[in-house]
Formats: structure tokens, sequence, C-alpha cells
């Protein structure tokens, strides 16, 4: 999937910020693709609806915000239900690029695009959201400068919540993968747990730990098996095999050697001695 950064310190111009309410049924296709010509925030306000890019969908619900970037294709699946948000179109000063990863995460002011994130209904991001819209409705000269102003305070914020978010939502899953070894978790039901997509879990888990979820469970399972044996000999591999949750003897014993280099037998006869 590609990846696209702004920075965040400057928003140069906010061309349009309105309320979209959209009700069944729509005069669009089941599938419709749209190209933005500038920066794009949405948050959900109401209801969900699908929208999607390089192959990877959203479900977008109630205190959900995205932000797109510019002139690349998207999509948006027909909503069954109607439904309501807030649209935000703008630009920034100089920086917007296609990057790396790497190039990314150096960056401390700089954002991921697509970005997508759980706000809160009531979040201040939604809050600051609805007064760019109104902002724009008034007749105040400076009503673009105010809107740019409360727009780089929504994307600052982000940042900050990203990075807090992040850590304790990894440290949660950390704890849920160590205190069940006997279960062989999904990464979309671990995403779900932390409130997380499903890419920012596994690009937040490798960055935390330099490992992937299943290289650390992995890990967690054969540290586990390690205390089995090691606090009752008389244990047969089998069961332990069974009680970590593995297909079978054969599939257990073989992930246990390449952790450690030699098998669960030769590890018993050596914590019998």
């Amino acid at each position: 999937m590609r990846k696209f950064k702004f920075n965040t310190e400057i928003v140069r111009n906010i061309y349009a910020s309105n309320f979209v309410s959209r009700t069944p049924p729509y005069s669009w296709t089941p599938l419709e693709a749209f190209i933005p010509q500038n920066h794009f925030l949405y948050f959900q306000l109401e209801n969900e609806r699908v929208l999607g890019f390089d192959g990877v969908k959203y479900m977008v619900r109630p205190g959900d915000i995205l932000i797109f970037f510019k002139g690349i294709e998207y999509y948006s699946e027909l909503p069954e239900k109607s439904y309501k948000a807030i649209n935000i179109s703008f630009s920034i000063e100089d920086g917007d690029a296609l990057v790396s990863e790497k190039a990314i995460k150096k960056s401390k002011t700089s954002i991921y695009l697509p970005f997508y994130q759980k706000a809160g209904i009531r979040s201040s991001i939604h809050y600051i959201s609805e007064d760019i819209v109104y902002s724009n409705m008034s007749a105040s000269p400076l009503k673009n400068r105010k809107a740019s102003f409360l727009l780089t305070q929504i994307l600052i914020e982000i940042i900050e919540q990203k990075m807090t978010f992040e850590h304790s939502s990894i440290d949660f899953i950390i704890s849920k993968l160590e205190r069940s070894p006997n279960i062989n978790w999904k990464i979309d039901e671990l995403a779900n747990s932390a409130n997380m997509s499903r890419a920012s879990l596994t690009r937040a888990f490798r960055k935390a730990t330099g490992k992937s979820i299943q290289q650390f469970h992995i890990a967690v399972k054969m540290k586990h098996a390690q205390s089995i044996m090691r606090n009752n000999t008389e244990i047969k591999v089998r069961e332990v095999a069974q009680m970590l949750n593995f297909y079978d003897e054969y599939h257990f014993s073989k992930t246990f050697k390449k952790n450690f280099g030699y098998s669960p037998l030769k590890f018993k006869k050596h914590v019998q001695v």
C-alpha cells in the first residue's frame, strides 16, 4: 500500500468545509470512485460507511476520522442507511510527497496518509471540526485564517494522541499475549480489542518490540513451554503441545527446536538431571 505524508506545521488554505447528510436512495453507483483535488479530512457523525484506497477498506463509524491525500483515487461503497459526516478540504504549506516508511518514521510533525483513527464522537477533534465549518459559514474576513488555525490544532492533536494511544495500546496487546499463551489470536481480533486498524497495530507493534505479533506470541508460547516442563518433569511433550494449542506434537517440537536449538525431549532430559 502506498504511503504519503505531509508536514502538519502550517495549513495553507481551507477550500471548503461542510456538514454532509445523505439518505437512501442514492444517486451514485454501489461503488463510487473519487479523486480529491485537495487533501481532505472526513469525520463520521452518524451510522457507518466503507471508504477504501489501494485495496484497503476502512469501516468508518461515528467518531472515526480519516485524512486523504490529494489527487489519489479512493472509493466509497454505497451505505445501506443514511449517514452524516463533516468534510474539510485543505492544503498544506510545502512538503507534500510520496515517501518511504523509513523516512516518515524520522519525522515528528508528519502523518501517514491515508490516515485513520477512532477519535470519538465527543472528542475535541469532533468539536473543532464543527467550529471549522461554522467559521467558514461566517462573514468574517478572517474566517479562513481562523479555520486554518483550528485545523492545525486538529493535526497537532492527532499526532499527540497517536503517540500516546499507540504506546498504551501496544502495552495492552503485549499483556494480552503474555496472559494467554494457549490462545491462537488473530490479528484482526487483537486490532479490534485495541481499537486500532490491523495495519496500524502491526506497524506499531513491530516498532515497539522489534518483532511481528506472531513472532512475539510464539516466543511467549515457548517460554511457557519451558516453564511447564521445568515445573512438571513428568508431563508429556504431547500434553504441552495441547496446553499451548499447537496443531500437534510434531509442529510444537519443530517450533521449539527452531527457537532454542534443541528439542523439547532434550530439554526435559536436561531439567530432570
